[in-house]
């Protein structure tokens, strides 16, 4: 018998300092192969992009995300979670490993985000230390971003938006928890 397959859809929320890559992890994952720009443009508001991702062992059931990319400017803070509040299931937080500032305006920002979220258990977050092609000048260590993502329920990725590792493996693991939650 023929099974219709299943897409689901839910919004992603990227967060963090300016200068952190966010826009160049998103473009990575949602445009053409080595996309890295060397350019900083920095995003004002929010850019909309979106991705959809196959869930192995479900037949041809789908996940698609729509990411949310926000500046991480602080005038955009309220933005963010007030949509966060009205419905955002999936949240990526990036921080810069060669920057201890991003490491921790990252954990104010995520407990501020939590305390927005009408169910804990309802949203599948990940936690992305971005950057890790610059090792030599790595000060945020792998272990204190499992620690960070532990404190939030979330897990962790090491990634680089300029060499585009890791990218992926974070926004599949995010597309696969969702579906599985969706499948209870």
């Amino acid at each position: 018998m023929f099974k219709m397959p299943i897409v689901l859809r839910c919004k992603c929320v990227v967060i963090g300092d300016t200068f952190t890559g966010k826009t160049s992890i998103v473009k990575s994952l949602t445009g053409p192969p080595n996309s890295f720009s060397k350019t900083y443009n920095m995003t004002f508001g929010v850019e909309i992009s979106s991705k959809i991702f196959r869930i192995a062992n479900s037949g041809d059931d789908l996940v698609e995300l729509y990411i949310y990319d926000f500046s991480g400017k602080p005038l955009y803070k309220d933005v963010v979670n007030s949509l966060v509040a009205s419905n955002v299931s999936l949240i990526v937080g990036v921080f810069d490993v060669t920057n201890e500032d991003s490491f921790s305006n990252l954990q104010r920002s995520l407990a501020d985000l939590m305390k927005q979220v009408k169910s804990v258990e309802s949203v599948v977050g990940v936690i992305i230390g971005n950057k890790c092609d610059l090792n030599e000048r790595r000060c945020i260590s792998s272990h204190d971003g499992h620690q960070l993502s532990k404190r939030f329920k979330m897990r962790y990725f090491d990634c680089s938006a300029k060499e585009a590792t890791g990218i992926d493996e974070a926004f599949q693991y995010l597309a696969n928890t969702w579906y599985e939650m969706h499948q209870k």
